[in-house]
Parts: structure tokens; C-alpha cells; sequence
């Protein structure tokens, strides 16, 4: 929803009755309406409000939630070393909450960062822990997320790898069977086009089409 009526009643409570944890939620699920509806500025304002409460109440999940959002909103407006900043943050209050699927998510979102932020080993780093800890749990979703991410940096990004990249995505749609996106295959063509192989690069625009 865009509409910030529903969460409003609650925020305007939470402001001045009970606890820190409870302001904390309150803020946040009105910065994620605000976000919904594109507005930014007033997002991040709520999602701060949210960090400083859930700090105050030790509840690292919100902590959490409330940085993850300012880095995604940061990472939109181009606004990148906010975004590494926030990424930071994000992973490691997750890492103190404990728990394997936000914290595996949040390395993600700090991968992307380093990489926006020209620190590309450390994010090669961190892609490689996370898909480390993908094949460990068997965590196929995981797994996918992050090579299409860690191959799109190996095509797109300043250090470049084609032929790694291209067996990167092959492996999320021939072995894990991941569907490829459209944007997916336009990378996918970049790659076969600097290495030479039309017909595959046809291929892979023919589906980006599709």
C-alpha cells in the first residue's frame, strides 16, 4: 500500500504511549508505506526513527530491517556511499539477531555496495561466503540470488570475467533451474558478444525479447 493513513493512527501512539520495540515497528512499517509510494525523503526520515528505537529496545531485527531499506532507497537515488554506510549497518545488527536468512541477505546487500562503492574484492569476498554458506544449508534460492548478482558484476563491472560470468548464469538456469530474467539475458548477450560467439548472443537476445 501507498496510503499512510492506515499506519498513521499507530505512529502518532507510539510517539508518546509505550515501548521503544513498539515505536520502533510503528516507524518502520510507515517508512516502508512511504517507500512504497516513492517517498523517499520522508521513508528515510521514518526508517531513522525506527533504527534509533529499535537500538534503544536491543531489538537488532529492526535495527536491522530499518538500515537493509535506507541502503535500498540509497542504492535507487545513486547515493552509494550512503548505501555501503547502511549496508553496513544492516549486516551487522542481523549478524547479532542471529538469524541465517537475513544475515545471509544482508552480505548480499553489502556484496552490492562494496561493488558500487569500486571495492571489488572485498565483494567478490563476500559473494563467495555467501554462496559458501548457500551450498552448506542447500539453500538453491540463495544460491541463485547471488551468483546472478556476482555474475552481472563479473560482466558489467570494472574487473570483468566473461567466461566466469557466463557459467555463472548457465548454472542458475541449467542446474539449478532458476528462470533467467529479461534483464538476465541482456547480460548474458553482453557477455557473448565480447567474446565472440554471435549465434549465442542472438540466442540470448531472442529471449530477452520473449
Amino acid at each position: 500500500t501507498t496510503d499512510t493513513r492506515i499506519i498513521a493512527p499507530a505512529v502518532e501512539y507510539y510517539k508518546h504511549h509505550g515501548s521503544e520495540d513498539s515505536k520502533a515497528k510503528s516507524f518502520y512499517y510507515l517508512g516502508r508505506v512511504q517507500q512504497n509510494a516513492k517517498d523517499y525523503n520522508l521513508a528515510i526520515v521514518s526508517f531513522t526513527e525506527a533504527e534509533e528505537s529499535a537500538e534503544k529496545a536491543l531489538d537488532n531485527k529492526y535495527v536491522g530491517l530499518s538500515c537493509r531499506n535506507i541502503s535500498h532507497i540509497a542504492n535507487e537515488t545513486y547515493q552509494y556511499r550512503e548505501e555501503l554506510k547502511y549496508a553496513e549497518k544492516e549486516e551487522k545488527a542481523f549478524r547479532k539477531y542471529g538469524d541465517y536468512g537475513y544475515h545471509s541477505h544482508s552480505k548480499m546487500d553489502l556484496a552490492i555496495a562494496c561493488n558500487n562503492n569500486m571495492d571489488f574484492a572485498r565483494s567478490q569476498q563476500l559473494y563467495q561466503e555467501i554462496i559458501d554458506t548457500a551450498k552448506v544449508m542447500k539453500d538453491t534460492t540463495l544460491m541463485a540470488g547471488c551468483l546472478r548478482y556476482y555474475a552481472a558484476q563479473l560482466i558489467e563491472g570494472t574487473v570483468k570475467d566473461y567466461e566466469k560470468g557466463i557459467h555463472m548464469m548457465e548454472y542458475v538456469s541449467d542446474t539449478l533451474f532458476y528462470p533467467l530474467t529479461a534483464a538476465d539475458y541482456g547480460i548474458l548477450a553482453r557477455a557473448y558478444s565480447q567474446i565472440g560467439d554471435i549465434n549465442e548472443t542472438d540466442k540470448c537476445l531472442d529471449s530477452a525479447d520473449r
